[in-house]
């Protein structure tokens, strides 16, 4: 069994087509996925936070994916977390601060996403 298919990946975006093609992507190189279609949606879900890794949207309606780690790290979590965002420069800083592990903008492709979570991961998947 390949080190992937141990390896869980919680994705946070309201965009429908994005959470799906992120799925497909992600479960063909072996992680087990799980999409949230927002921030309290993943938030009601006591075991989301487990995943391995964390792959949140910035900019969503409501509680943006900075405020979601922010509310993620005020509980204790430390799972490392991927922010993607078509506008990385509005929220650096406070991305940065609340302990991203990566930002990734918007469009990126396959490789750039596969090789920040090899990154994060240490490579092992």
């Amino acid at each position: 069994m390949n080190a992937s298919a141990q390896k869980s990946i919680s994705v946070v975006d309201d965009d429908g087509d994005v959470r799906d093609s992120l799925q497909v992507l992600l479960e063909s190189f072996g992680f087990r996925v799980r999409t949230f279609p927002s921030s309290p949606a993943f938030l009601a879900d006591p075991a989301a936070a487990r995943a391995h890794l964390l792959l949140f949207d910035v900019n969503m309606p409501g509680m943006s994916g900075v405020e979601l780690l922010e509310a993620v790290r005020a509980r204790g979590v430390l799972t490392p977390v991927m922010f993607v965002t078509a506008d990385p420069k509005k929220f650096e800083t406070r991305m940065k601060l609340a302990g991203a592990s990566a930002i990734l903008r918007k469009p990126f492709n396959d490789v750039e996403l596969m090789a920040e979570i090899d990154r994060i991961l240490g490579g092992d998947r």
